[in-house]
């Protein structure tokens, strides 16, 4: 049988799959060069185009990607010799969505024994 504790346990492993991206989304600057990349689609986008966007300096650009690729969030394809950097949330969302699942079955729990 499944367990409270159990589930305590699911959410602490669940929570450190998590912690880049919760980390990586908790910035303005990230979010926003996130959704510039969402809005150029799976072509991606450059850094340099990023860096006019942005207005930070490309080092400043680049460690925000370094950032969103390190947790998962973004990939890049070269093409010549420029990188373009594209969305790619799938498993970081699968690991987000098991651990706000687990978060309410939890409270669930509790909050039965209130009623």
């Amino acid at each position: 049988m499944h367990s409270k504790i159990d589930d305590a346990d699911n959410i602490r492993t669940l929570l450190e799959k998590c912690g880049d991206f919760f980390m990586a989304m908790g910035d303005n600057v990230r979010r926003s060069l996130f959704i510039d990349m969402a809005e150029a689609g799976y072509k991606g986008v450059n850094v340099s185009t990023l860096t006019a966007k942005t207005k930070l300096s490309r080092p400043a650009v680049s460690h925000h990607l370094k950032i969103l690729k390190n947790c998962g969030l973004i990939k890049s394809h070269r093409i010549g010799t420029m990188n373009f950097y594209y969305i790619n949330v799938q498993e970081t969302l699968d690991h987000v969505k098991e651990f706000v699942a687990t978060a309410e079955k939890l409270i669930a729990a509790d909050a039965s024994f209130v009623k």
